[in-house]
């Protein structure tokens, strides 16, 4: 599958939760999760001072299969913050930074009570772009962006509230190689602390 039909696979994955009927049990992991999640994210001092990012992720989605034991998962993850020094030195004229994460890997839950342990691990494509403004009355632009491939990881609890909704906790962890952003090479992974807030079915 490519990069650019992902988004179109977690679409579909939503409209496949949604016909499925809700007959998953408390205290045991469900068959399928489609979660928003959002949380900040920590990069590395090369973005000082923003290496705080409000992550926006739009969506945590799983999908269990039945012959290993293990469940298919995908992410989206965007991002905005401060402008790194570097950049702003290179480029005066910009404004925000953003990163953002397509992730697929495998999950593993365990049952634990009510509880809904799991831990991930795969592939992801992260980038990153810095957007400015010519003027005070010009509407913004792209001023730089770029993307690197790379590994991502994570742990978590889901915790249902009800049998179809669940809220959760976890850390994200994503690493790549650098990107250039205005001729400076500054790597877009880091490490998540997301919330979520979801459906099982």
């Amino acid at each position: 599958m490519t990069t650019a039909r992902l988004p179109l696979a977690l679409a579909a994955c939503v409209a496949a939760c949604a016909d499925m009927p809700p007959v998953t049990e408390l205290g045991s992991p469900g068959r399928m999760h489609v979660s928003y999640a959002a949380g900040p994210k920590f990069k590395s001092s090369r973005w000082s001072p923003g290496e705080r990012e409000t992550m926006f992720g739009f969506l945590d989605v799983d999908r269990r299969m039945e012959s290993t034991g293990l469940w298919l998962a995908a992410k989206l993850l965007v991002g905005s913050g401060d402008v790194p020094a570097v950049v702003a030195a290179a480029e005066p004229n910009a404004d925000s930074t953003g990163t953002s994460e397509l992730c697929l890997g495998l999950r593993k839950y365990v049952s634990l009570g009510r509880a809904e342990p799991f831990v991930s691990l795969g592939v992801a494509m992260l980038s990153a772009g810095v957007t400015g403004y010519r003027d005070e009355t010009s509407n913004a632009f792209s001023i730089a962006e770029d993307l690197a491939f790379g590994g991502w990881a994570d742990a978590g609890l889901r915790m249902p509230i009800t049998q179809s909704f669940t809220v959760g906790l976890g850390v994200h962890y994503s690493i790549s190689g650098d990107v250039d952003l205005a001729g400076s090479e500054i790597a877009p992974g880091g490490t998540s602390v997301l919330f979520t807030i979801g459906i099982r079915r």
